[in-house]
């Protein structure tokens, strides 16, 4: 009988566990079903960044590729596509498909697959983080959601899939996961994998020394123990400290070296980086700018894991300001990874924070949010061309232009319908139909055959996930639903016996 409240307690544990498990699938079904942009997100450029990814991913299989225009990017993206390569290499064979017609839109679905994994393990980190403050005070799956969207990811798991950014997203995301379940081995091998991935995360080495400072781990372990992870810990600061060093002073990041970005940092630069219509602080990332400033003015009550986040954070903050110098713009990809952090410390720190804080800090998700799923609507619907020229504004900045596009909703949910994956792959099976000839244009890419039945193939599942998603969580409701009826009717009798 001792047992009955034990597995009672774990029953409960598992049935809230599985909620939240379906109402984040429904929620990361819907989105590609919705947002998913296949006319771009399957097909490469094979142009800038994403060449040097793809030759990357050829050059590990085996397979040939045009020689990329930078040797400055690094590689730890493609080691999250490696597997999938081995897939991928295996059916082109069989099937006597082109290794690259066959590679592009599975990356390119496996990049929207990443952010989705993310999203679930943010999800168990956060679960795993409050598991002591009550289950009336756990985040919901609503609101962890509804956070995950201010990052600034969304057209890099929905439109442009072949960069480094989900697999940034999903090594972060692994590292902050094992961190809070103090496995320290495994979170420091995931961090030197994230710089891999991306040079200006050099910073985040410091975000796992932080946690074993705060637990004395390196205290409480054994002689053999203790000199095998300080070993492999100073194995990772070297990596990571000699690559960045020859960097800065020896090869440059694609002709820059560091003394070019300090003698170059000026105001201006600064101002931009806040300013700027098109990618400004102020403007676009105004959530993760406030956090990280509220956090620097009380970072004597930070962990030393959360010191070490902000100080990351900042990292990028200069980063962000000299790249204005140098090409003239930058972009707020550069704090994907770093946007975890944010996340965290507002979790751990959550707590502590004055009721008028987390109203406002409440605000500022909802508005980042808004914020970011209308930018990614209104970039890719199929572009501010289209809208300049039908508002008659040219000249407008890309901000003006998006804020003008809330008067037009019911012209850009339609262009949004006819890029989503329903929507592009009815339009490309039946482009002949008389009935989708308006929609001819959102189809005339040249996607591949192979690459159409692939995707649609991929959006059946997912519609048959959330459809699933959607009849569980409703069935989970009536089911509740009528235990409440049950449980007042028990009480009622009770007082009526009684």
């Amino acid at each position: 009988m001792s047992h009955l409240p034990t597995k009672h307690m774990a029953k409960n544990t598992q049935r809230i566990l599985n909620s939240r498990l379906l109402w984040l699938t429904f929620y990361g079904g819907l989105s590609f079903l919705i947002f998913f942009q296949a006319r771009w997100a399957i097909t490469a450029t094979f142009g800038f960044d994403e060449s040097c990814y793809l030759e990357y991913f050829h050059k590990f299989l085996a397979e040939p590729f045009p020689v990329c225009y930078s040797k400055s990017l690094f590689w730890g993206s493609v080691l999250t596509w490696w597997p999938i390569g081995l897939l991928v290499k295996a059916c082109s064979k069989i099937f006597s498909v082109p290794f690259t017609v066959l590679a592009l839109p599975v990356i390119g679905l496996f990049s929207y697959l990443q952010w989705v994994l993310s999203l679930l393990i943010i999800d168990r980190v956060c679960l795993k983080v409050t598991q002591n403050w009550g289950s009336s005070r756990i985040p919901s799956p609503h609101i962890v959601f509804i956070t995950f969207l201010t990052l600034p990811v969304i057209q890099y798991v929905f439109r442009w899939n072949f960069f480094s950014h989900a697999a940034e997203l999903f090594l972060v995301s692994f590292m902050f996961y094992f961190l809070v379940h103090h496995k320290y081995f495994i979170a420091l091998f995931f961090c030197v994998w994230i710089f891999a991935t991306r040079l200006n995360d050099a910073f985040v080495i410091l975000v796992p020394i932080g946690a074993l400072l705060d637990h004395n781990k390196i205290l409480l372990l054994g002689k053999f123990q203790r000199r095998a992870l300080l070993g492999i810990l100073a194995l990772g600061v070297l990596f990571v400290g000699f690559k960045f060093w020859r960097i800065c002073f020896v090869t440059g990041y694609n002709g820059f070296y560091l003394a070019d970005v300090i003698r170059s940092l000026k105001w201006e630069g600064i101002k931009s980086g806040l300013l700027n219509p098109f990618h400004g602080l102020l403007w676009f990332d105004f959530f993760w700018l406030f956090s990280i400033v509220y956090f620097t003015v009380n970072i004597r009550k930070l962990s030393r894991m959360q010191q070490a986040i902000c100080i990351w954070q900042w990292s990028l903050v200069f980063i962000h300001a000299t790249q204005f110098v140098f090409w003239g713009y930058s972009e707020n990809r550069l704090f994907i990874g770093s946007y975890l952090g944010t996340l965290l410390n507002l979790v751990l720190f959550w707590p502590q924070i004055s009721n008028s804080s987390r109203k406002l800090f409440v605000f500022f998700i909802g508005g980042a949010a808004f914020m970011r799923v209308w930018y990614f609507v209104a970039a890719t619907a199929p572009g501010l061309k289209y809208w300049a020229e039908v508002l008659g504004n040219q000249d407008s900045s890309f901000l003006v232009s998006t804020i003008k596009m809330l008067l037009r909703p019911a012209k850009t949910l339609e262009i949004t319908a006819g890029l989503s994956p329903i929507g592009f792959t009815m339009f490309s099976w039946g482009k002949n139909w008389e009935v989708f000839s308006k929609y001819r244009s959102y189809v005339d890419y040249g996607i591949s055959q192979p690459a159409l039945s692939l995707l649609t193939v991929f959006t059946l599942i997912v519609v048959l996930f959330t459809a699933g998603a959607a009849c569980f969580l409703f069935r989970n409701r009536k089911q509740k639903r009528a235990q409440n009826e049950l449980s007042e009717q028990i009480s009622w009798t009770r007082e009526v016996v009684g």
